[in-house]
């Protein structure tokens, strides 16, 4: 029944992670990478968070982090880590597992639908992304961070009704 819906739906606001590619794993160990140096403890207990929290962006959970290792979380060191944190996950996720049927809903229906992909990575990795992957153009818009998910979805409702 769920793909049917999908086929009958003029519009979809498809997600990334989880729902295009299974990237999550890749992006928790990263997460959990990032921060081993200050503890295994802590390390795990940011897995967790991340796990938990997922569309928070990056920056806003390297602010959290960053905070929790003792570390002030100016502007320069958030970004930073979300450097690194890209340069650890950027290839795995083009690499990563598609999500069972995804491509192929996205090859077949993309004319006969508008997409738009909203997600917390940051737009310009987002879109180099989808470009490696050669489904950029499948979506009419693609909105990542720093736009908000929320405010991505309230602007695409306004703006295509």
């Amino acid at each position: 029944m769920g793909i049917k819906i999908l086929k009958d739906a003029d519009y979809i606001i498809w997600d990334f992670d989880g729902v295009i590619k299974d990237s999550m794993k890749v992006k928790s160990y990263a997460f959990e990478k990032l921060f081993m140096p200050f503890g295994k403890e802590l390390s795990k207990n940011v897995r967790l968070h991340h796990e938990n929290n997922g569309g928070m962006s990056r920056f806003d959970k390297l602010h959290i982090y960053l905070e929790l290792a003792g570390q002030e979380p100016l502007y320069s060191l958030v970004n930073e880590y979300a450097e690194k944190f890209s340069l650890l996950v950027k290839q795995k996720v083009i690499d990563s597992d598609w999500v069972e049927g995804v491509l192929d809903f996205l090859k077949t229906n993309h004319k006969k639908q508008e997409y738009f992909l909203v997600t917390a990575t940051p737009q310009l990795e987002i879109e180099y992304i989808l470009k490696k992957l050669k489904i950029e153009n499948y979506f009419t818009e693609i909105i990542g961070s720093p736009t908000k998910k929320s405010n991505a979805v309230k602007n695409i409702l306004n703006k295509y009704g």
